[in-house]
C-alpha cells in the first residue's frame, strides 16, 4: 500500500507541475493508445461570421473516457464561476468563461487544468454554426427535456420545448442547450450534457457509419482541436464501444456573490476539492474515493 501511494503520489505531483497554456496545443498523445483520456468541450458564443475570433466560452464541459473501468465521467463548469485566470495577456481574477476572452483555446485550458488539478489531454472548441452542422449531420437527436419552458432560437425568436423525449435539430438543439433564464446555468450545464450524451446514442444508431468524414469536414472551419482527423474518425468508429459505458455525471455546490454589480459564482471550497478528486480518480490518476453523498460544510 505504501508502494502505491508514494506511486500515485508521484504521478500527481508530476501532473500538478505540468501544466503550462501552451502544453496542449503544441503537444499530441496518439488516441487509439491512451487507455483513459481527458477532454474540454468548449462552445463559443458566436457565429461562423466572427470566425473563432475573441470571444467568451458559451458552455465548458470536462469529459474523461476511462477504457479500462468502462466509464465516461461529465463535468460542466459554471460560466460565472470566479477564478484565477491563467494567461499570459492576464493576471487576476475573473469569471471562468472570460479566460478565452485573455488568451483563446491554452489560455482557457490552462486555467481549467489549474482549477481542478486535472491535466487535459484534448479539446475542442466550436462555435454556434459548428454545433448545428454536426447536428444536422447525425441527426435529428433525441434529448430528454426535464420540463416545459420557452427559450429562444438561434435568431432570438420564442422556440417552445416540452417535457419529455423531443426530436431535436441543430438549431433546436442549441437553443435547449443555451438556456438559462428558467433556472440557472448548473441545470443549463445538464442541458448540455443531455444533448451531448443524446448525440452520443444518436451516433450509436445503424446507418451512420459513413458520416464520420462529413461530420469532420463540414466543422473543419467551425472548430479548433489538437484532435487529428484519424482522432475524431477514430472516436467515430469506436461510437458502439461506448453504449456499454456507463455515464458519471459530477457536478459542484456553490453560491452567488456579486462584484462591482456583476454576478459570480463561487464554488465552495471543499466541493471543488471533492469534484477535483472525483475527476482525478475517473482519470486514474487517484485510487477511487469511498461512494458516498457529498455536501459542503
Amino acid at each position: 500500500m505504501l508502494v502505491a501511494f508514494t506511486i500515485q503520489g508521484i504521478r500527481l505531483f508530476d501532473m500538478l507541475h505540468s501544466f503550462h497554456e501552451s502544453r496542449v496545443i503544441k503537444s499530441h498523445h496518439n488516441l487509439t493508445q491512451q487507455p483513459v483520456s481527458t477532454f474540454l468541450l468548449m462552445g463559443l458564443d458566436n457565429s461562423g461570421k466572427r470566425k473563432l475570433s475573441t470571444t467568451r466560452t458559451d458552455g465548458m464541459m470536462v469529459v474523461i473516457v476511462n477504457h479500462k473501468t468502462k466509464t465516461m465521467t461529465l463535468c460542466s463548469l459554471l460560466r460565472d464561476t470566479f477564478v484565477k485566470i491563467h494567461s499570459q495577456q492576464y493576471h487576476g481574477y475573473q469569471r471562468i468563461e472570460s479566460a478565452y476572452t485573455y488568451g483563446g483555446d491554452a489560455a482557457a485550458i490552462a486555467t481549467v487544468e489549474h482549477y481542478l488539478n486535472l491535466p487535459i489531454d484534448y479539446y475542442l472548441t466550436v462555435n454556434w454554426d459548428g454545433f448545428i452542422r454536426a447536428i444536422d449531420d447525425i441527426g435529428p437527436v433525441e434529448v430528454n427535456v426535464d420540463r416545459d419552458f420557452i427559450g429562444q432560437d438561434y435568431w432570438g425568436k420564442p422556440e417552445k420545448f416540452k417535457a419529455g423525449l423531443q426530436s431535436m435539430s441543430g438549431a433546436r438543439a442549441l437553443a435547449y442547450a443555451r438556456e438559462r433564464h428558467i433556472d440557472n446555468d448548473q441545470h443549463r450545464g445538464f442541458r448540455q450534457q443531455a444533448v451531448f450524451y443524446a448525440m452520443v446514442k444518436r451516433l450509436n444508431q445503424e446507418g451512420l457509419s459513413s458520416k464520420g468524414a462529413k461530420v469532420v469536414g463540414d466543422l473543419k472551419d467551425q472548430m479548433r482541436t489538437n484532435l487529428t482527423n484519424h482522432d475524431m474518425l477514430t472516436l467515430f468508429k469506436s461510437r458502439k464501444t461506448f453504449k456499454r459505458y456507463r455515464v458519471k455525471r459530477l457536478t459542484f455546490q456553490w453560491r452567488t456573490f456579486d462584484v462591482a454589480g456583476r454576478s459570480m459564482v463561487e464554488v465552495y471550497p471543499d466541493s471543488r476539492v471533492q469534484v477535483s478528486r472525483q475527476l482525478q480518480a475517473a482519470a486514474g490518476l487517484r485510487p477511487d474515493l469511498p461512494s458516498q453523498t457529498f455536501t459542503t460544510n
